[in-house]
């Protein structure tokens, strides 16, 4: 029994000797516990649930992944050298994470949104993402890991954007009204001058008056955060307005100097009148004006992303 038992030890220990890969902690000895404090102090009220902190070491072997449910930080165990980090908050479910090999191509993208109003049906060839949630991240490209705290400043990495429909004529017949935004950033990547996909946001209005509707979004993004203006698309500005009958209404609006003419990080856009007309017929609403068009709705809903 004891020969036995020394053979399996030496198989053992061999095993581990070979095939590191396969024992988890065999090597902890080389790595030290590191606290890793998250500064909020630019936005004091943020309360992410959970926070994704990605090291990537200089020498260019695999990055490591820590999570945190304390917004405030926790412990670590790394090991010492030089690194390069980006943490981002993790609870958010309309981001992924599409590249994370290396800090240079570290990239954050939107998924595809789940369609049931019929919002897929444009002739813009950009796919239809929901506007975000927060987003919150940090880039620190040089670090010195031996033991010390590692402070990390988050940053709002989202664009403020607001849209205000005014004297909307007869909207006492919309129900709900949902929209879309288009020529907005897909993604963000850290490396510069990385062309980006456009995508249309997908957002909803209320009812702020009788006669009047806003809806809040977040995005990513547009054009004018590159580092080059030729990439300079048009901006549709797109209402999908469900009616007391069940019909939807598609109005579009060019959009494209106000966002342009306004910092990009906070956007107000505005549309003074809007005339919908009352028409009452058969079929539902009648509408005979060109800028408006009947949304046909597939009645079999997408299956989510």
């Amino acid at each position: 029994m004891r020969s036995t038992f020394l053979i399996v030890m030496v198989v053992l220990l061999w095993s581990c000797d070979r095939q590191p890969e396969l024992c988890f902690d065999h090597d902890a000895h080389d790595r030290l516990p590191v606290k890793v404090v998250f500064d909020w102090s630019r936005h004091p009220n943020a309360s992410p649930s959970t926070l994704s902190l990605y090291l990537f070491p200089e020498d260019g072997s695999r990055y490591t992944r820590h999570e945190f449910t304390d917004r405030t930080g926790g412990l670590i165990l790394v090991r010492p050298g030089r690194y390069s980090a980006v943490a981002v908050n993790s609870d958010n479910e309309d981001i992924k994470i599409i590249r994370s090999d290396s800090f240079k191509d570290f990239a954050i993208a939107l998924r595809d949104a789940y369609d049931t109003q019929g919002l897929s049906s444009s002739r813009l060839n950009q796919p239809l993402c929901p506007s975000p949630d927060s987003l919150w991240i940090a880039r620190l490209d040089d670090i010195y890991i031996d033991g010390s705290p590692i402070v990390v400043t988050m940053t709002d990495a989202c664009c403020h954007y607001s849209v205000e429909i005014r004297h909307l004529r007869n909207s006492h017949l919309v129900e709900s009204v949902e929209a879309t935004l288009s020529g907005m950033h897909r993604s963000i990547i850290n490396r510069e001058n990385e062309p980006v996909d456009s995508a249309r946001l997908q957002f909803s209005l209320r009812h702020l008056t009788d006669d009047s509707l806003r809806g809040d979004l977040l995005t990513l993004g547009h054009c004018g955060l590159t580092a080059s203006r030729s990439y300079d698309p048009i901006h549709h500005l797109g209402l999908y307005l469900r009616l007391g009958d069940g019909s939807v209404r598609y109005h579009s609006e060019d959009v494209t100097a106000q966002i342009h003419s306004q910092p990009s990080d906070r956007c107000h856009i505005v549309i003074d009148t809007l005339d919908l007309p009352p028409k009452i017929s058969s079929g539902g609403l009648d509408f005979s004006v060109d800028d408006w068009n009947i949304v046909d709705i597939d009645v079999t809903p997408n299956k989510p992303n």
